[in-house]
């Protein structure tokens, strides 16, 4: 598998996954959105308010976050891709795009979902709604992401390699 790290030229560089993740590596947070969605369009802000909280944890290396599109259009990838900055995204490819939703079985947007790294098992589906919560609690952003990378940690202990939903 490959991911664009987001850039604010019109060129998306292509990395292999094992290229850019540490080892260390423990959850795969995929973010489902598309920019001509009102919903995603407010949970983008919080996505990238958590993905800032996250980065600023020591441990930030065991926890990423990669965007999976459900734009229409590869114009429209590349412009939401560039408002997101920063994170990784799959390269724009609508068959790939749809197999990832697919193999998560995510039918409504914004979806956040927390993967095992390792196993590649959801370790949650109910990542929207966790950082929904997390952020009306109105606590800084670095001990949102904490106590959101804590949950998430607990599940991978809970999940034992099966897959949860």
């Amino acid at each position: 598998p490959t991911l664009s790290p987001a850039k604010a030229s019109s060129q998306v560089d292509v990395l292999k996954v094992k290229d850019i993740f540490p080892a260390s590596l423990k959850v795969l947070l995929f973010y489902f959105s598309g920019s001509w969605c009102p919903l995603c369009q407010d949970f983008d802000k919080m996505v990238r308010e958590v993905y800032t909280g996250l980065k600023a944890m020591p441990d930030s290396g065991i926890v990423e976050l990669i965007w999976v599109s459900c734009d229409a259009s590869e114009t429209g990838y590349k412009d939401h891709l560039r408002s997101l900055a920063n994170i990784f995204a799959v390269p724009y490819d609508a068959e790939r795009l749809e197999a990832i939703a697919d193999r998560f079985d995510v039918e409504v947007m914004p979806a956040l979902l927390a993967v095992d790294a390792a196993t590649g098992n959801c370790i949650t589906a109910d990542g929207r709604a966790q950082v929904v919560a997390a952020l009306a609690t109105g606590e800084a952003e670095i001990l949102v992401a904490k106590s959101l990378f804590t949950c998430w940690r607990e599940g991978l202990a809970m999940n034992g390699g099966k897959q949860k939903t």
